[in-house]
């Protein structure tokens, strides 16, 4: 699991928002978790793409273009795995909210 900047347009306000999230690398694309430490409430990020799915990931001096969308229920069921294994905090975060824990995905556009 690795590190990387978020550029998202914020769905109020227009303007950039830049976010350091965990993520994992899925073939071409990175793989990140809306889990706002398991928050009842979607972190802004996620609900930034959700308006705006265009973004950017800045990851050391490389800046790249993705569009987000979130993991299919076939996706989330290969990721979830995964992702527990590499920060088992979030197994704890999805047993301690009701709501359900979206896993993005940041497919790379060219």
């Amino acid at each position: 699991m690795g590190w990387l900047f978020l550029v998202t347009t914020g769905r109020k306000t227009r303007e950039p928002r830049r976010t350091g999230v965990f993520y994992l690398e899925d073939g071409p694309d990175f793989v990140v978790v809306a889990s706002n430490a398991g928050d009842d409430v979607d972190p802004k990020w996620w609900r930034n793409l959700e308006v705006t799915p265009d973004a950017s990931v800045e990851i050391g001096r490389r800046t790249i273009p993705v569009r987000a969308r979130r993991a299919t229920d076939e996706e989330s069921a290969r990721l979830w795995p995964r992702l527990i294994a590499a920060n088992p905090d979030y197994a704890a975060y999805r047993a301690g909210t009701t709501r359900e824990i979206p896993i993005g995905i940041l497919e790379p556009r060219s």
